[in-house]
């Protein structure tokens, strides 16, 4: 994906990794922005990836992180008046719990040097119509904290998709008053969410040109088939040919 794509940055969340695992991974071309692990869940975890050639500067959010509730984290990026926030709600987490310490974290940017915010996540709250009550609350709630902070919601169309439901759980916010993008969601075949993008149309840049272009995915085991056959239309000939196991897994990326 990074291949075909090449985003500047890309974000994803559920990444099940360790520390010690989150240590060891290397995608080429890019390096580990930031990266929050689990310690007492086996899964979850929210990550963000950047282009080797992009300047940034992680930023400590584990304050503000609660497995099993909230999970996040975020970096500033220098060449641009930006921070990039990911953030994973477990669907069996306190909402209340989340919707304050999130609140807090929006908070604790915002007020840093006017920068804007881009928050890529996975929220687990279905912003479609039609909702059962408790599903309406959770959804009136969230667009009432992201309004507070000038944020859209800039993905409009369904990200989680199964032969019984269609729900739209994983979104994109940033200010549209400060920046014109372009958002557009797509299939990985890694996941049961679909990706999503956003390119930056319009932005003040500050200093050596790089145009941003994010993209956020979250991954665990299904749409086992679909990956199969994205895997059937690549070529394995550089794979095979690499002398060591890092090199072929980063011919593999």
């Amino acid at each position: 994906m990074t291949q075909d794509k090449k985003p500047s940055i890309f974000c994803v969340t559920e990444h099940h990794l360790n520390n010690e695992q989150a240590k060891l991974l290397k995608i080429q071309g890019y390096s580990v922005g930031n990266m929050f692990c689990t310690k007492t869940k086996s899964k979850g975890g929210a990550g963000i990836f950047i282009k080797d050639n992009i300047n940034f500067k992680p930023l400590d959010m584990t304050r503000f992180c609660m497995e099993g509730d909230i999970e996040l984290t975020a970096v500033e990026i220098d060449n641009y008046n930006l921070y990039v926030m990911t953030v994973y709600r477990p669907p069996s987490g306190n909402i209340t719990a989340f919707l304050k310490t999130f609140h807090d974290a929006l908070k604790e940017l915002s007020t840093k040097n006017n920068k804007v915010v881009l928050v890529c996540g996975d929220f687990n709250i279905n912003l479609n119509e039609n909702l059962d009550c408790h599903q309406n609350r959770m959804k009136t709630d969230f667009l009432k904290l992201t309004k507070q902070f000038n944020l859209e919601c800039t993905v409009k169309e369904d990200t989680t998709v199964t032969e019984r439901t269609s729900t739209l759980i994983d979104n994109i916010l940033i200010d549209l008053n400060r920046v014109k993008t372009r958002t557009k969601v797509f299939e990985t075949g890694l996941s049961d969410h679909k990706a999503q993008e956003i390119v930056f149309k319009e932005y003040c840049i500050k200093t050596k040109k790089i145009k941003p272009h994010l993209l956020q995915g979250v991954y665990n085991k299904k749409n086992i088939e679909t990956f199969k056959s994205f895997l059937a239309t690549k070529g394995w000939t550089s794979i095979k040919a690499a002398n060591n196991v890092q090199d072929a897994f980063q011919a593999f990326f």
